[in-house]
C-alpha cells in the first residue's frame, strides 16, 4: 500500500507533468485558432462566425479562444519561436505571460520579462464599486461583449481590459459607479 506522503508526491508529479502538456497546448491552440480565424476557414465549415464555431465545437468560450489567439499572435509579433514560447509559458504560466506579452513592445530575455512582470504586479490596483441591479446588468453585458467571463465562484476573469472599455464609454459621470482604489 502506498504511503500518504508517497501518494501525495506521485500525485503532484503527475499534475506537474500534465501542466507541462497543457502549457504546450496553449501555444498550438493559439496557432490553430489563428489559422481558422485569419483565413476565415470557419466559413468553409458552415459556421456563421468564428465565435459560433468555438461555441459549438469547443469546451472553452470564445473569450478564452481569443485569449489563446492573442497570446499566439503576441508571441509572433515579438519574434518568439515555439520553443521560446513554450519555455516562457512553463516558466511563468500561460495567464501571466499572456498578460505581459500584450503590453510588450519588443522581445527581451527572461530576466527582463521577470522584472517587467514584477513592476506590473507592484503597479496593480483593485477597484471596488457598488452598482444598482440595472447598472450591473448593463456592465455585465459590456464586460461579456469585451471578452470577460464570469467564473463558477462569481469572480470576473479576463476583465481588466473589458472594464476599461466600460469606463471609457460610460455616458456621463452621473452614470458611472463611484470607484475607490484598493491597494
Amino acid at each position: 500500500m502506498t504511503q500518504p506522503r508517497e501518494y501525495a508526491a506521485q500525485t503532484l508529479d503527475r499534475l506537474i507533468q500534465l501542466d507541462a502538456e497543457v502549457s504546450g497546448a496553449f501555444y498550438e491552440m493559439g496557432q490553430l485558432l489563428s489559422a481558422l480565424e485569419h483565413g476565415r476557414l470557419w466559413t468553409l465549415l458552415d459556421y456563421t462566425s468564428f465565435g459560433h464555431m468555438i461555441e459549438e465545437e469547443m469546451s472553452f468560450s470564445p473569450a478564452t479562444a481569443f485569449k489563446y489567439l492573442r497570446a499566439y499572435r503576441d508571441f509572433q509579433r515579438l519574434g518568439f519561436n515555439k520553443n521560446e514560447a513554450l519555455y516562457l509559458i512553463q516558466e511563468y504560466s500561460f495567464t501571466r505571460i499572456a498578460d505581459y506579452l500584450h503590453s510588450a513592445k519588443t522581445k527581451v530575455g527572461k530576466r527582463a520579462i521577470a522584472a517587467a512582470m514584477q513592476r506590473s504586479f507592484e503597479n496593480r490596483r483593485q477597484i471596488n464599486f457598488t452598482l444598482t441591479k440595472d447598472q450591473y446588468e448593463q456592465v455585465e453585458r459590456v464586460l461579456i461583449a469585451n471578452g470577460a467571463e464570469l467564473s463558477e465562484t462569481g469572480r470576473w476573469l479576463n476583465s481588466t481590459e473589458a472594464f476599461i472599455e466600460v469606463l471609457r464609454f460610460a455616458p456621463t459621470s452621473k452614470a458611472r459607479a463611484v470607484l475607490r482604489s484598493v491597494k
